[in-house]
């Protein structure tokens, strides 16, 4: 082989993996994994008078889905359980893995700018045998946040109204 032809080999080879590397940076965040098994996930919103935890835990077969307000009295801020749900486990981690759950590890959503005001949120759960997700920001969230947010208001409200 010439040296001509290995230089040409030599910089292709370089730009594949520039290119593999740039592929990983860009989506591997929004790829999704399975959630096989879950132990809890918490969701608490925050605004300026109150916040809400939504919490889902496993109970064998079922998952109970939970809403608290925390109202902000004085010294304390005891959460109140408002209303609560039972559907399958299988249900909750399709919806956790349909969002991309795993994803959001690691996500912190700064406030944006020139915005004065919005809600701000915490994520924790365990899955899949005990890994820990976290997730925070305020008025930032990750990609399909407010779409499983809303999942959890429609199963409590849904079994709320006799659904």
């Amino acid at each position: 082989m010439n040296s001509n032809v290995k230089k040409a080999a030599a910089v292709a080879a370089v730009i594949v993996l520039a290119a593999a590397a740039v592929m990983t940076v860009i989506f591997g965040p929004f790829r999704k994994t399975d959630i096989t098994d879950f132990e809890i996930v918490t969701v608490r919103e925050s605004g300026m008078r109150a916040s809400a935890e939504y919490e889902i835990v496993r109970d064998g077969d079922n998952a109970v889905v939970s809403m608290y307000t925390i109202p902000y009295t004085g010294d304390e801020n005891e959460r109140h359980l408002e209303m609560t749900a039972v559907i399958s486990a299988s249900e909750a981690m399709d919806k956790m893995t349909e969002v991309g759950l795993l994803g959001w590890d690691g996500f912190h959503g700064a406030h944006p700018r020139n915005v004065s005001d919005g809600t701000m949120f915490t994520l924790d759960a365990v899955v899949n045998g005990g890994k820990k997700v976290h997730a925070d920001g305020s008025q930032n969230f990750p990609r399909h946040y407010r779409e499983f947010v809303q999942w959890i208001m429609g199963i409590l409200y849904n079994d709320f109204i006799g659904g």
